[in-house]
């Protein structure tokens, strides 16, 4: 894990293309070159890796404002020229002379251009401190959280498969998914060399961030947690169980059509989940974190008849409560008249979800709902167990089954 989390409440707290429109960028005095460097070259090259947004001006930013990066770090371990280390944590203190990491007089580097304005700061001072932030793990990488732009947060893998769909996709794909004036805008400033330059383009907000990130490809797993100690920069720990078990880190934030009315998977847009509809017959738009399936092929024998099994599976990582509980059963050899399937939750509470013997003929139906028995108010996480009865069923097998639970927070 990158230190980037040291100080990413700071920088995060709110939108970054917020921050970094509203920074204050006077440096302490007219700029220079360093004096191994001809003047008005200062960080030519150096630029075309520091690039504001990208993972490693951002874990130089994290650098410069970690407090534990004193003038002695810059000189003597990261090799600054100590006249340029002096430039960079007195432009840093601000007017009482003393940097705590955030203090209302303290100045935080939010821009490249920021840092390289100052005295004695130029291409080989950059390139030093890339060094060392790369070294002590100051630079994110892979899913680590990179930054927060319109509202939509994005890991280092996301922020690179963003830029690839941008930058390598035809206008008239990218027309597919975002406004025709967003297109115009990117394809007129491409190549983009990060994702908060794609968010300063005309007509591009949070939808076409939304758009970027998911088309961008990375399906990678949120990160296991068990407290939000253990995530990322801004992200939460959401989903807790109450046995054992694990909740993953997400980021809370506002998605267009959020809070809309729905009556139907499907029904609501990127990023986002129909829960409650099997419940209350409409639903409402939720984050699709909120929703997952949990599935289990044991390939198991049924019970012989006059006797049960059960089978269980951990759900986590949702939110408070269940809404929509939907299992699916896919049997072998068995006959669903002679079977009862009965489904508890994690504090033990049973909803029927059918009953062969009393079914009159009827088929058993490909969706099963957990409508009687299971509150709405209690523990979504935690284990789920499907219970088996066999009345009269022949052997047969349970091949797989899989238990579909939307949520809320309650």
């Amino acid at each position: 894990m990158s230190k980037l989390s040291a100080w990413t409440s700071l920088l995060y707290g709110i939108t970054v293309g917020t921050v970094l429109g509203a920074c204050d960028a006077s440096p302490v005095s007219e700029p220079e070159a360093e004096p191994t460097e001809a003047a008005g070259g200062k960080a030519d090259g150096v630029f075309d890796v520091l690039v504001d947004g990208t993972p490693q001006a951002i874990g130089v930013m994290a650098l410069l404002n970690d407090s534990d990066t004193t003038v002695q770090v810059l000189d003597d371990d990261a090799r600054l020229d100590s006249r340029a280390a002096r430039s960079i944590t007195e432009y840093r203190a601000g007017e009482d002379g003393e940097y705590t990491g955030g203090t209302h007089d303290d100045r935080i580097f939010r821009t490249i251009a920021e840092l390289d304005a100052l005295y004695f700061v130029g291409g080989s001072a950059l390139s030093r401190l890339l060094d060392y932030a790369t070294a002590n793990d100051y630079v994110p990488e892979g899913g680590e959280l990179l930054g927060v732009w319109d509202n939509v947060a994005f890991t280092v893998d996301e922020a690179s498969g963003a830029l690839q769909w941008v930058n390598g996709s035809s206008a008239d794909a990218l027309d597919v998914q975002l406004d025709r004036r967003a297109v115009d805008s990117i394809v007129a400033a491409r190549p983009l060399a990060s994702v908060q330059q794609l968010s300063g383009l005309y007509y591009v907000g949070q939808s076409a961030m939304l758009a970027a990130r998911e088309e961008g490809g990375v399906t990678e797993e949120p990160i296991a947690c068990l407290t939000s100690d253990e995530c990322e920069g801004i992200l939460m720990c959401v989903g807790k169980p109450d046995d054992d078990g694990f909740s993953r880190c997400l980021i809370s934030q506002d998605i267009p059509g959020q809070g809309e009315s729905c009556t139907a998977l499907g029904d609501c847009g990127d990023d986002l989940v129909c829960s409650g509809f099997t419940v209350f017959g409409v639903g409402e738009c939720r984050p699709a974190w909120m929703a997952d399936n949990y599935g289990q092929a044991p390939n198991a024998a049924l019970p012989p008849p006059a006797s049960s099994a059960t089978f269980t599976v951990p759900v986590a990582g949702l939110a408070s409560v269940p809404e929509d509980i939907i299992v699916t059963v896919d049997l072998e050899g068995a006959d669903p008249a002679g079977l009862r399937l009965v489904l508890s939750d994690p504090q033990g509470t049973e909803s029927h979800l059918w009953d062969g013997p009393a079914a009159g003929g009827a088929a058993m139906p490909t969706e099963l709902l957990a409508l009687d028995g299971i509150s709405r108010d209690d523990n979504v996480n935690g284990t789920w167990t499907l219970h088996v009865e066999n009345v009269s069923s022949p052997a047969g097998t349970l091949v797989t089954w899989n238990l579909y639970v939307s949520s809320r927070s309650d």
